[in-house]
């Protein structure tokens, strides 16, 4: 997103020339050393008050910068957080649809285990006794049949 100031992104400080008291002693060139340590006082007092602005630009500049961070910090934050979220729904999706699935398993292989047991049951029960019947009835037909005892 981009933020939408009215403001450019790059400031130029206003410059600001030095300012030299108006006194028309100033004006003529210096004949004393009196005079030039006032010229000298004026440009280091105009050189402090530039330094002084300047230096409060600057904070501002790194003030507002610091705030555009702050609100671009603030809001990938939060979108991290949302994502975050959103994984975490997903991730319980997902592993409510695994547990379902695992009890489907179980449940199905429990009904196998179920089934293959009455079907041993059965064969156990039913199968077996008349197979052995079977075998019986072929044994005495063929004792019968050779004419062997018992």
């Amino acid at each position: 997103m981009k933020n939408k100031n009215t403001k450019s992104s790059t400031v130029t400080p206003a410059v600001i020339s030095p300012v030299v008291p108006k006194m028309t002693s100033l004006n003529k060139p210096p004949h004393s050393i009196a005079d030039l340590k006032e010229i000298a006082a004026a440009n280091v007092d105009s050189i402090k008050r530039h330094l002084d602005f300047s230096h409060s630009e600057i904070l501002k500049d790194v003030e507002a910068s610091q705030s555009r961070l702050h609100k671009r910090f603030k809001i990938q934050n939060q979108a991290c957080q949302q994502t975050m979220n959103e994984a975490e729904k997903e991730f319980k999706k997902m592993n409510d649809r695994i547990k379902e699935a695992r009890d489907a398993m179980q449940a199905s292989y429990k009904e196998l285990i179920a089934e293959s047991q009455a079907s041993t049951n059965r064969v156990c029960k039913t199968t077996i006794p008349e197979l052995l019947q079977s075998v019986d009835r072929a044994v005495d037909g063929l004792r019968s049949r050779y004419g062997t005892a018992s």
